[in-house]
C-alpha cells in the first residue's frame, strides 16, 4: 500500500491511459488545489482525446493480441470504436 505518496507522472500516465483504453472511468487523486502547480499533471487531465476515449464508455480491443513487440510486453495497438 503507498499511502500518500503521489503516482509518479509516468505512472499517472499509464493509469489515465489504460483508463481510457479500457473504457473505464477517469479518476484522479491528486491534490486539486495543487494541481495547477504541476502543467505536465494537469495536462494529463485536460487531453481532449482521453477524454473523449473516456465519454465513448468502451473499451478499445487490441489488434496485435498476438504480434505485439517483445520489448513492449503487451499489446500495444487498440482499436476504439464511436457510435
Amino acid at each position: 500500500m503507498r499511502g500518500k505518496v503521489p503516482l509518479s507522472l509516468d505512472e499517472a500516465k499509464a493509469s489515465i491511459a489504460l483508463s481510457a483504453i479500457a473504457g473505464g472511468m477517469h479518476e484522479i487523486g491528486d491534490d486539486l488545489p495543487a494541481l495547477g502547480a504541476d502543467p505536465e499533471r494537469l495536462a494529463l487531465v485536460q487531453n481532449q482525446h482521453l477524454i473523449d476515449m473516456i465519454k465513448l464508455g468502451r473499451a478499445s480491443k487490441p489488434l496485435d493480441l498476438m504480434s505485439y513487440l517483445p520489448e513492449d510486453d503487451q499489446p500495444s495497438i487498440f482499436l476504439g470504436r464511436g457510435e
